[in-house]
């Protein structure tokens, strides 16, 4: 599996938390919430009122133990949903998160359901693909109504 981090920040807070939480790549739950966890600096900060790594089981009382802003409880929700199938409404979350909260989300939703997102071969497939169009003469007969 492919891990596509934010940035080197990210890449490393999330090697500690997996290495604290002694996380195999292969337990994909793990992997996704602790990617949300290391892409978030509050979140990451904040992982030991989320987990308990000794025991190696997610906080039910973490809402308690530390203070949240909205968009890092949705992201914390999402990341126990992600986990255990935690109760968690998407929409309200999303509609509570930034860009690079949302990248995040979108991305660990990937990782956690084994996704490669797709990617387009050559950013200049769209204009070859054109050229192809406007030179085939189809615009032509569309634009005649044929």
């Amino acid at each position: 599996m492919h891990i596509n981090f934010l940035n080197d920040e990210h890449k490393r807070r999330f090697e500690v938390l997996t290495a604290a939480g002694q996380v195999s790549v292969r337990d994909i739950e793990r992997v996704a919430m602790f990617y949300i966890w290391a892409g978030n600096v509050d979140l990451y900060r904040k992982s030991a009122a989320l987990y308990d790594f000794d025991e190696r089981l997610i906080r039910n009382d973490w809402d308690e133990r530390a203070d949240f802003s909205s968009g890092a409880q949705g992201l914390v929700c999402l990341s126990f949903n992600l986990y255990n199938g935690y109760p968690a409404n998407v929409y309200n979350i999303f509609g509570c998160l930034d860009t690079e909260n949302r990248k995040l989300a979108i991305r660990a939703i990937s990782i956690r359901f084994n996704v490669e997102p797709e990617t387009p071969e050559r950013e200049d497939d769209w204009e070859d693909e054109l050229d192809r169009y406007i030179t085939s003469g189809e615009h032509e007969i569309w634009q005649k109504g044929e």
